[in-house]
């Protein structure tokens, strides 16, 4: 991450990545520098726990101009919606709270539900089940190439959109089934 340009790369663990996998790495980091696994895998938790606890989730996050919208419009049409997350389900469920999306899905399941993050099948076959739904009548909405990946493993359909941070080329190469600019642009 680049903070003075506020750059995420999107080839890298921030951007495609889970939050244990993000422990794994610093832990694995701080173990080049002589520490021993314990202590690493010790201090990285520490940390984490320390900066969940000082982060304003709710604050972080901002709607997409039309999301309200466009979400209003696929429960009317009767859609099951679902959210699909690497971050903790307690952390999606703030930030959908907080944007006051919450009530349009019936299913939010994160990293911490599964044994197995995306781009494994795991997080979309959970909520296909939880939905009620086959995995094949699912099409999966996401914004990095783990979460194409994860649409085709799970036999569902795969929509990229370029709110996130990576480009139509790598939605394109991870066999999106179409890039869109943004999610206000479903229907």
């Amino acid at each position: 991450i680049d903070l003075a340009a506020w750059h995420v790369d999107p080839r890298g663990p921030l951007a495609g990545g889970n939050m244990s996998g993000l422990r794994e790495s610093m832990a694995a980091m701080l173990k080049t520098t002589g520490m021993d696994e314990e202590d690493a895998g010790r201090l990285v938790m520490d940390m984490a726990e320390q900066s969940d606890g000082a982060m304003d989730w709710e604050g972080l996050a901002a709607p997409i101009p039309g999301t309200h919208e466009m979400l209003g419009r696929l429960q009317d049409r009767g859609f099951k919606l679902a959210v699909v997350t690497a971050d903790s389900s307690v952390r999606a469920r703030i930030s959908l709270t907080a944007l006051q999306l919450i009530d349009y899905f019936a299913v939010v399941v994160g990293a911490d539900c599964v044994q197995n993050s995306k781009p494994a099948p795991d997080m979309a076959l959970l909520a296909c089940r939880e939905l009620g739904i086959e995995s094949g009548l699912a099409v999966v909405v996401g914004d990095t190439p783990r979460d194409i990946v994860m649409a085709r493993e799970a036999g569902s359909a795969g929509i990229g959109v370029l709110s996130g941070v990576c480009t139509r080329e790598q939605l394109t190469g991870a066999t999106a089934d179409v890039v869109i600019n943004s999610v206000a642009e479903l229907e």
